[in-house]
């Protein structure tokens, strides 16, 4: 029966969800972990006529400082006695991580902790390795630690509010780990890649019992390393994750063939390359033709076919089409071997 109830839940989305289930799923699986015990003693936004760039977390005694997700130290200041105001350092001693999901850089900062810090520049951290202690270091009023986040590395002094990362609701615009995205070379024991191409549940498997994830959504890419029949037929995306086989939901491929350095699409017969500036234009359904706009040199559009029409024209995906003209493009198809491998591929 409970492998029952957890299949049906399946094709139920966050807008009809369980909140309350759905809302522990996702404390119990955020990216960012709260980086100490104690309780929030201010918030991000406006104090003293200045900006407070991050929350502060308040406790007494003796309280660890954790890296809120795994990363790479990048800053080390531990120049302060533990002692409020007593060093030129606002921030008294701090930290700072840099953390790389797939290109996405965010840099966490960790404020006012007692000197003898644990780690140092350069070294790789785990998420809830200890860094450190809480403190009053800096300008402080009382032993707390202040936290901040920076989406494109502190350097680009885009302090953001740090609360949607510590509850969670930040998750979906992060790759989740440690599912590995589509990077175009295959990793050891996978298999295919799936493309979402609707809103649809991630699994963990728990024993014979799925537990919720997470909702992955509209074009996110994911490893496929097996599928087996349990639960109506699922792929598995590594660390014992699934996906439910829904053909309306995702897109299953198993073979990755490259050309001109990038993937070769479904249904691609081959590429154009800008020459000169010419117009792209937009084809309706009955065949009339809206400009666009202009294509610039040295561009690169994939060909999906071929029309006569227009004094024929070059089909490049999504409805929209380039005139052939010579000395404006040029069109290249690979081998007739590579195209009739690349029409075998099962997607």
């Amino acid at each position: 029966m409970k492998k029952i109830k957890y299949f049906v839940c399946l094709v139920i989305l966050t807008s009809v969800f369980n909140f309350n289930t759905s809302m522990k799923a996702e404390a119990a699986s955020t990216i960012f972990m709260k980086p100490a015990e104690g309780g929030y003693s201010s918030f991000y936004g406006p104090r003293w006529g200045r900006l407070h760039a991050g929350v502060d977390i308040a406790a007494n005694g003796i309280v660890p400082i954790y890296a809120s997700t795994a990363g790479t130290v990048t800053k080390v200041f531990d120049g302060c006695a533990n002692v409020s105001n007593e060093c030129s350092s606002t921030l008294g001693n701090y930290v700072i991580i840099r953390h790389n999901f797939n290109g996405k850089i965010i840099d966490t900062l960790y404020g006012h902790m007692r000197p003898g810090l644990n780690v140092a520049v350069g070294q790789s951290v785990s998420k809830g390795q200890q860094l450190g202690l809480m403190g009053t270091t800096g300008s402080s009023t009382g032993q707390h630690l202040h936290f901040e986040v920076h989406p494109g590395g502190r350097a680009s002094n885009s302090a953001v509010d740090p609360m949607p990362f510590l509850n969670g609701t930040m998750d979906s615009q992060l790759p989740t780990l440690p599912i590995d995205w589509h990077k175009g070379t295959l990793n050891v024991g996978q298999v295919g890649w799936i493309k979402i191409d609707q809103p649809i549940n991630l699994w963990k498997r728990v024993g014979d019992e799925l537990e919720y994830v997470r909702v992955l959504k509209e074009n996110e890419l994911y490893r496929v390393y097996g599928y087996d029949n349990l639960y109506g037929g699922q792929y598995n995306v590594g660390d014992n994750h699934y996906i439910t086989k829904m053909d309306t939901h995702i897109e299953y491929r198993n073979g990755y063939m490259e050309w001109r350095g990038i993937e070769f699409n479904r249904n691609q017969v081959g590429g154009l390359d800008i020459l000169k500036p010419i117009n792209l234009w937009k084809k309706d359904a009955n065949g009339k033709l809206t400009y666009e706009r202009i294509l610039n040199p040295g561009e690169f559009y994939r060909v999906y076919g071929y029309s006569s029409d227009n004094g024929g024209q070059y089909d490049v995906g999504g409805g929209y089409w380039v005139t052939n003209m010579s000395g404006y493009i040029t069109y290249s198809t690979p081998s007739k071997d590579f195209l009739d491998r690349a029409q075998k591929r099962i997607y």
